[in-house]
């Protein structure tokens, strides 16, 4: 629908004689069968002036959804389209060429980027948007991953800043309480709601500039010459050459947005509401920042006043059954199918689920990363019960995922005892904090991490999208929770 919605703005005024006409002939014919007794002249009048009506409807409603959209884009961009003297289609020009005379480069793999480069600028606290990151994702995507797209932006030569992008086709069914049932209708296709490739689901298609498989601000990077206003231009100019390119394509994107950015970044309102964005809130990251005087596990245990010291205790006595075993590259793939089955238990009871991660995927992001990413399985009398998986980025590691079997959980403490077992990785390869990332926060502070509020930006393709965004989005992370405090003194973060 988006294509034909284009290609009808776009097309000469000599098509619109042309179907004037062959409107014309049909109400003309279905007249003079069915009004025998009226005159042949007042019916074709009569006809012809509601399909001029029903035309100018059809193209004020088409404008009206994409004035909005239309005003967000550079003046060089919103020129009608060059069409052929012998087509009624407009010429498909490049739609990355104006970005290209301004040094913005836009590749489609990570292949295609100058990786040397592009990594010299990503700091190794942001793996995440690191080439080697990149690739493996690429090779082994989530579900629900359908697309991606590099910028990167040249200056004398030397690039100042980068930016991933991923195109999702989410399903509504993993979204559940975050949709409203009348999305399901009529009123879905408004919002950009249409079947999912492959097998027809209805999906929402969001371009997003960041990752969806964690938490953190690994969307992009710039060097300290930029500020995060200028960065929010820069990307949003991007996501709009982007999402034309995915339109000829037959992907239409309805809905773009930059996906964790720290809530005391400095940007101002006037700023997103020319850039078509909205801001909306989320459940805080969680991060643990290890005290200077914690060496190890057992200073971190120390730490602790006594009642936390004791549940820390408590759980690893109730844990003494788990059998826990790092996995090299070779082992991992031979487990592939058990670590998958405890994905999707996990998986299955999340509210909301923006990509499928799969053990797949860990496979390969192993062979990439090598030692930098462990993933822990947990056995009980030779049965799979639970795994975690997280990565290092520089100084911090990632605690990512998780997978366990519930039943194991209430018995052996399993979920706990996972918690601990990453803050006791993170010892054991020199780095000084976890991020334990969204969900199960109260539960996260009882281990010692501490919210750190994140907010993403969104916005919508027209301006009735807009103004149904504006009203939707949460301004507040939608889940009340008890911040507990572990520690004799709180480390500083």
């Amino acid at each position: 629908m988006q294509r034909l919605q284009q290609r009808w703005l776009a097309s000469p005024t000599w098509v619109w004689f042309v179907g004037l006409g062959a409107g014309w002939l049909l109400f003309s014919l279905s007249s003079v069968l069915s009004c025998a007794h009226v005159s042949v002249g007042a019916c074709v009048v009569g006809h012809l002036l509601f399909a001029l009506s029903f035309v100018g409807v059809g193209r004020g409603v088409w404008r009206f959804f994409d004035e909005g959209e239309r005003k967000l884009l550079p003046k060089t961009t919103r020129k009608t389209k060059a069409t052929s003297r012998f087509s009624c289609c407009p010429l498909k020009r490049d739609v990355y060429a104006q970005l290209r005379a301004e040094g913005i480069q836009v590749a489609s793999r990570i292949q295609e980027v100058p990786r040397q480069a592009w990594d010299a600028l990503v700091p190794l606290r942001k793996m995440p948007l690191r080439s080697e990151f990149l690739s493996a994702l690429e090779q082994a995507p989530p579900d629900y991953l359908v697309g991606w797209r590099y910028a990167w932006w040249e200056e004398e030569g030397e690039i100042q800043a980068v930016a991933s992008f991923q195109l999702l086709e989410i399903p509504l069914a993993s979204m559940k309480a975050q949709v409203p049932s009348w999305l399901q209708g009529a009123a879905g296709m408004v919002m950009g709601v249409a079947p999912r490739r492959g097998d027809g689901a209805p999906s929402l298609r969001v371009l997003l500039c960041g990752n969806a498989l964690m938490s953190g601000d690994f969307g992009f990077h710039a060097n300290e010459s930029w500020g995060s206003e200028r960065l929010i231009r820069e990307v949003t100019r991007v996501q709009d050459a982007m999402a034309r390119e995915f339109a000829r394509e037959g992907r239409p994107v309805v809905w773009s947005g930059i996906k964790d950015l720290p809530k005391q970044a400095t940007r101002s309102s006037a700023t997103l509401e020319k850039a078509g964005l909205f801001e909306g809130s989320a459940e805080p990251v969680m991060s643990l920042h290890f005290a200077p005087a914690w060496q190890s596990f057992d200073h971190y245990q120390d730490a602790m006043v006594s009642k936390y010291r004791q549940r820390l205790r408590a759980a690893r006595k109730k844990g003494a059954a788990l059998k826990r075993t790092l996995l090299d590259l070779p082992t991992l793939r031979e487990r592939e199918q058990d670590i998958q089955a405890l994905f999707e238990q996990v998986l299955e009871r999340a509210d909301f689920c923006m990509v499928r991660p799969h053990a797949a995927m860990l496979s390969r992001l192993k062979a990439e990363l090598g030692d930098d990413l462990m993933v822990q399985l947990y056995e009980v009398d030779g049965r799979a019960v639970g795994f975690l998986a997280a990565y290092r980025c520089g100084e911090i590691l990632e605690a990512n995922w998780v997978g366990m079997d519930y039943e194991a959980n209430g018995p052996h403490c399993l979920y706990q005892n996972l918690l601990y077992d990453f803050v006791e990785l993170a010892f054991e390869r020199g780095c000084r904090g976890v991020d334990f990332g969204r969900t199960a926060t109260e539960i996260k502070s009882c281990i010692g991490a501490e919210p750190e509020e994140m907010s993403f930006l969104l916005r919508g393709k027209g301006r009735l999208r807009q103004h149904l965004l504006q009203m939707a989005l949460p301004s507040e992370p939608p889940k009340e929770w008890v911040l507990r405090h572990p520690f004799h003194q709180e480390p500083s973060a």
